[in-house]
């Protein structure tokens, strides 16, 4: 099975994809075996360190069938860092609707939350909860219990 349909049935099972299922699906062996199988041809061999620090951006190029520009975006630089990213900050896709579909597409990936961070969030941000339950309810909206998929919570003391 290939790593696109691998990336693609669990955005299905999920509704997203969990960051311990980013980690043991796009290895570096899955990438060029992958981009073996699309006919991309790299210049240069990908080194294991990129691929840990650009998973979230090769899974989406991967999902979009963008693979063509993986070996552009890892050579300019980009890694996991660059999100959330907002379309016009994409320099490494030159179409616009390519653009469009990779600023929708980062929200599969949902970040990971730490204790220090502030995010404000886009309405079609996906997050990353594996269950919810409604407890409470007041004047300013609806409470609930969530689970939190594993890897998405940083820092966090969750005992």
């Amino acid at each position: 099975m290939t790593l696109g349909t691998l990336l693609v049935e669990t955005k299905t099972k999920y509704g997203f994809v969990p960051i311990y299922k980013l980690r043991e699906l796009v290895t570096q062996t899955a990438v060029e075996n992958h981009l073996e199988r699309k006919g991309v041809k790299l210049s240069t061999p990908l080194i294991s360190t990129t691929i840990t620090r650009s998973r979230k951006l090769i899974a989406i190029l991967i999902l979009l069938d963008l693979e063509i520009h993986i070996e552009n975006v890892i050579n300019l630089g980009n890694t996991d860092e660059i999100f959330p990213v907002k379309q016009g900050n994409i320099s490494f896709l030159k179409d616009d609707h390519d653009k469009y579909n990779f600023c929708l597409m980062q929200w599969a990936v949902p970040p990971a939350f730490t204790s220090e961070q502030h995010m404000e969030l886009p309405r079609e941000a996906i997050l990353p909860f594996l269950s919810k339950t409604r407890i409470n309810h007041g004047a300013f909206g609806i409470v609930y219990k969530v689970r939190v998929a594993d890897g998405h919570l940083v820092d966090y003391d969750v005992s």
